[in-house]
């Protein structure tokens, strides 16, 4: 679950080693496919087979309250293209939308 006003990354765990990969892409959008944030390889935190898709409050603030999927693919280290099984997820609706601190606080940095 995704909450409204976070800013803890998404944290995503592949079956294999993508630290090698060539290109990773990351999308987060609403059921309907209207996409919400886009990470890249290089706006992404990567360890071993762990992903981090950093968020700030800011951002999460204004997504909708709503069921959303997250859809991953990555090209590895011999250029084969890869896709993982569409991630179903859901938004959580805050009635309070103030930002605290600092807003990139609980992403992580690679």
């Amino acid at each position: 679950m995704i909450i409204q006003g976070t800013n803890a990354p998404i944290t995503l765990t592949f079956p294999v080693d993508v630290s090698g990969a060539r290109e990773i892409e990351i999308s987060l959008s609403e059921e309907n496919g209207k996409e919400l944030k886009h990470w890249n390889k290089e706006s992404l935190t990567v360890e071993g087979n762990t992903v981090y898709c950093n968020l700030t409050q800011e951002e999460t603030i204004l997504f909708p309250a709503c069921r959303c999927r997250i859809e991953i693919k990555w090209l590895d280290e011999y250029g084969t293209s890869n896709f993982a099984d569409v991630i179903y997820d859901r938004i959580s609706y805050r009635a309070d939308k103030t930002v605290m601190g600092e807003s990139s606080g609980g992403n992580r940095q690679g």
